[in-house]
């Protein structure tokens, strides 16, 4: 067995540190023999890696014979300790004829470097056939390439599959990608040539578990990153080499969205939203602090981004009352703007909201943009944008849901961040704008966000996610309530609900994909319900049987998908596309759902399954429909055009018709998650800011609204209450949040 050294890990609520030989839950010291202790860092270090029962008795009784019932007891003694179960294991699953594999997502901690061991890679390619050879290095603290025969074609076609496929494969599939991406990473840079040997590493650079957006300076010498506070959000500059690092501008109540460095690194160009969330604002800012001024004239929500001369920037801007981004180009102070690139009305977008989508090419003479469009499915591809005529080329490639992050590594190739729904995670690609070959340079168990390039590094924000489900003893005159913990594991719980019995069902991406899953209303009996669900937005829980209504992703598309109560019988509910966050109605009569996606149309729907018809309910830009309990009125988000342009709460007769009164709320509320209160006297809206996860309690008949907090930090993700009223069900997640740098090593 390779020694562990020093080495922390986390998975679930639990922490193993191989130090100090413990396990704790929560804190809470957990008793282990040493042969478990042993075997249970074994199966941790390698997790995702099918291990034999041979292989665990050699490094677990190394020079020892004993039987293989000795491994047995020490599985069941493990399982016993971490709660686990041989039906629905959450962390060691049995693969029968094979042996053991530990499930759960693992963030090693402690470690300010990701530390990648060296391959070489040789991929040859002979008709259909497809060959890797792997030759292990001694140094496991770097990654090199060397070529020992002519690249090959590396096609989108011969790409290895997502990270999650068949258990066994995933550690080999990490490494490989990792290994194939690194090199194709390198030899644009110029790092290595043919016959060379350069190593490069892959380092972690920060440890705060907060950053927020991140770009670098033209040098490469210097990391430029937000860190959300409680104060607020903070700026700071970092040195790449030396870990050397300064704040420059203190925390408040202001949210960076956006950060691009000038080309003679003088100036910082940062995209904000006060607390308000409402017009964005650029200003510009010394590089190491000092008098800002704003920008105007322009009104992205990203990053900007400068020609290499300086003269010129790019950025995107949106015009919600019309669902149209434009792509646009002007003067660093905002003059001469200019229209380079035309949205449209719903079928064609460039991202606009907390991203840098577009991308000075650095000879300056085309731009690389994001671009989402939908015809027959919604899709995700970068074009080649002349800035002088707006002329454009579709580079090849596609099959994202969105691109949200966009950067050159030379001339010739551009990276970016991709997100595809299965699982929902954001990874890093590049393409040839020659060639048209994609590559995927990260296929890992975390979410990229943020990209960008300069003196030969890249820079990016890793996040991993920790989810939790709570209940909560609610009562509406309270102002703070009291959780109770009953799940907390690695990946994302979007969605939860209670059933008309009293259990509780909920979304987890635990087992590699988002499925349904449910467990008793104490946290016991937890059990996987689906398989391949391809569960997107929002479950719903029929009252009248208990069947299960979900939005599903389908190639691109968003459907209606039901099952019966125990997940089996899985079917569509409706044929049509972009059907998102299904409610049942009281009676189990009607489902109603939002039809549409982000800046396209938006519209509220009710589906009867009496006819199997649909209708729409406001003739308006509309989301997110929730009915009473009496099953009389449906509430919904739509955009006020007539009045102010604001979002707010509409309330229609359940049949559809026309507003009966608007409820406002504040602007500072960004959420777009509701639910009816079982009483029907007030709506509630949960909302997060970063620092503290609250429900904004919204009276039907106009009253004043009312703040209740206590319900943890991070992000609030879905939330319920009880059939009774007297019970809050809530989802959190919070991300951990850090820069990465890719760069040559030494």
């Amino acid at each position: 067995m390779e020694p562990l050294g020093d080495k922390r890990f986390r998975f679930g609520e639990f922490e193993l540190d191989c130090a100090r030989r413990s396990l704790t839950r929560e804190g809470n010291a957990i008793d282990l023999k040493a042969k478990a202790f042993d075997l249970l860092s074994i199966l941790v270090a390698n997790r995702g890696k099918v291990l034999t029962k041979n292989e665990l008795l050699d490094l677990v009784w190394p020079d020892q014979f004993v039987e293989e019932n000795n491994l047995t007891v020490q599985i069941s003694a493990l399982r016993r300790a971490l709660g686990d179960s041989t039906a629905n294991p959450r962390f060691i699953a049995t693969i029968p004829g094979k042996g053991y594999t530990f499930l759960a997502d693992v963030i090693e901690i402690g470690i300010p470097e990701i530390v990648i061991e060296r391959k070489e890679v040789t991929r040859i390619v002979r008709h259909e056939e497809t060959v890797e050879e792997i030759v292990e290095d001694e140094d496991p603290n770097v990654l090199g390439v060397r070529s020992a025969l002519p690249a090959a074609p590396i096609d989108a076609s011969l790409a290895w599959g997502y990270r999650w496929g068949p258990i066994a494969a995933i550690a080999t599939a990490v490494l490989l990608i990792t290994s194939i991406g690194a090199m194709l990473v390198a030899e644009r840079f110029g790092w290595i040539s043919s016959g060379e040997q350069q190593e490069f590493r892959l380092q972690r650079l920060t440890t705060f578990s907060d950053v927020g957006v991140v770009t670098i300076t033209p040098d490469g010498n210097l990391a430029v990153f937000s860190r959300l506070e409680p104060g607020g959000e903070s700026l700071w500059l970092r040195d790449i080499e030396t870990g050397g690092q300064q704040m420059i501008r203190q925390p408040d109540d202001i949210n960076f969205i956006g950060l691009a460095v000038s080309p003679d690194g003088r100036y910082i160009y940062a995209t904000t939203f006060a607390e308000n969330r409402v017009n964005p604002r650029l200003i510009r800012l010394p590089l190491l602090g000092g008098a800002e001024e704003e920008i105007g004239n322009i009104a992205t929500g990203g990053a900007v981004s400068f020609s290499p001369t300086g003269d010129r920037i790019a950025f995107t801007e949106s015009r919600s009352s019309l669902r149209q981004t434009h792509l646009y180009v002007s003067s660093p102070d905002g003059s001469d703007k200019r229209l380079v690139s035309a949205g449209n009305d719903g079928e064609r977008s460039f991202p606009n909201f907390s991203v840098n989508p577009v991308a000075f090419s650095p000879d300056g003479n085309t731009i690389a943009a994001a671009v989402v469009e939908k015809r027959e499915r919604a899709e995700s591809f970068i074009v080649i944008i002349d800035p002088v005529n707006g002329s454009e080329r579709r580079l090849p490639g596609g099959g994202w849901d969105m691109i949200d992050h966009v950067t050159w590594l030379d001339n010739g190739t551009v990276a970016f961040v991709a997100y595809t729904l299965e699982p929902y995670a954001g990874q890093i690609w590049s393409i040839s704008t020659a060639t048209g070959r994609t590559a995927r340079l990260t296929n890992d168990l975390s979410s990229y966000s943020w990209l960008a390039a300069g003196g030969g590094k890249v820079v990016s924000v890793q996040r991993n996610p920790i989810s939790e489900i709570a209940v909560a003893g609610f009562e509406a005159n309270a102002d703070r309530l009291a959780p109770r913990q009953l799940l907390k594991e690695t990946g994302y719980i979007d969605t939860v609900a209670y059933t008309s019995d009293g259990r509780i069902i909920y979304s987890s991406s635990s087992s590699g994909k988002r499925e349904i899953w449910r467990m008793d209303r104490d946290g016991s009996e937890r059990k996987q319900l689906t398989a391949g669900a391809n569960l997107a937005f929002g479950i719903s829980v029929s009252p009248r049987d208990g069947s299960i209504v979900f939005g599903a992703s389908e190639q691109g598309r968003y459907r209606l998908r039901i099952t019966d109560a125990d997940g089996r019988n899985m079917r569509n509910l409706t044929e049509a596309d972009d059907e998102l966050f299904p409610r049942f109605s009281p009676d189990g009569e009607h489902v109603y759902f939002q039809n549409g996606l982000n800046d396209r149309v938006l519209k509220a729907m009710r589906f009867s399954f009496a006819g199997r018809t649909t209708t729409e309910l406001y003739p308006g830009y509309a989301k997110f429909p929730i009915v009473s309990p009496d099953g009389e009125t449906v509430a919904f988000y739509f955009m006020d055009a007539a009045a102010d342009g604001l979002w707010k709460i509409g309330l229609v007769p359940s049949g559809g018709g026309e507003l009966e009164r608007k409820i406002e709320f504040p602007r500072s509320v960004e959420s777009r998650r509701m639910a009816w209160h079982p009483k029907g006297n007030f709506i509630g809206q949960l909302f997060s800011d970063g620092s503290r996860i609250g429900l904004l309690l919204l009276p039907v008949d106009g009253g004043p609204a009312k703040e209740v907090l206590g319900l943890g930090t991070g992000t609030g993700t879905w939330f319920d209450w009880s059939p009774g009223g007297d019970e809050l069900l809530i989802s959190t997640t919070q991300n951990t949040s850090d820069i990465v740098v890719l760069s040559p090593g030494k």
